[in-house]
């Protein structure tokens, strides 16, 4: 499976837009890790 994703992550490196999106995908996926962890706290 990681030689798979290594492959896609690289064809994508090539791509400005593929990179924009992937960053703002691992920016949204923190986020939510972030505010999961605050309601998790709560209970």
């Amino acid at each position: 499976m990681i030689p798979i994703q290594r492959i896609i992550r690289n064809r994508f490196d090539m791509d400005p837009l593929a990179v924009n999106m992937r960053k703002i995908a691992g920016k949204n996926y923190s986020n939510n890790l972030y505010n999961i962890a605050k309601i998790m706290r709560k209970y």
